[in-house]
């Protein structure tokens, strides 16, 4: 058993960090009499996936279903199915992204700066919410 300072110093997260993430379920914690919190050494292999899957995008609610599926008997296809899943969401988001990207260029040649800031027509396209 580790205590949620000795957690932190090994895994790199803040000690308030690792309350949050308990507080979500995403570790437990057992609490000695004195009120300490104390972790096994299985949370750090936990913490690894949360990082790592942090670093790869994923939200937390996502990586709970990480954690859920390594806590049970799951099969590599699981895994797989949740990298799929975030791999549409990626794809729409780049979709969107580069929408928003005309949209801006469309703006940014709709005006040419030298004119007074109520005949500008980025600001007046703002205004009107078209």
């Amino acid at each position: 058993m580790i205590t949620i300072g000795q957690l932190a110093k090994q895994t790199g997260f803040t000690v308030v960090t690792l309350r949050y993430y308990e507080k979500l379920q995403l570790i437990q914690s057992q609490r000695l009499e004195n009120g300490y919190r104390v972790y096994r050494e299985e949370d750090i292999t936990t913490l690894n996936l949360i990082k790592q899957a942090k670093q790869l995008g994923f939200s937390l609610t996502e990586i709970a279903e990480f954690i859920q599926l390594d806590e049970h008997v799951a099969k590599g296809r699981d895994v797989k199915i949740l990298l799929e899943k975030k791999l549409v969401r990626i794809e729409e988001q780049i979709a969107f992204l580069k929408q928003l990207k005309k949209t801006y260029e469309s703006l940014l040649n709709s005006c040419s700066g030298d004119m007074p800031l109520e005949h500008c027509p980025i600001m007046h396209k703002l205004k009107s919410g078209e």
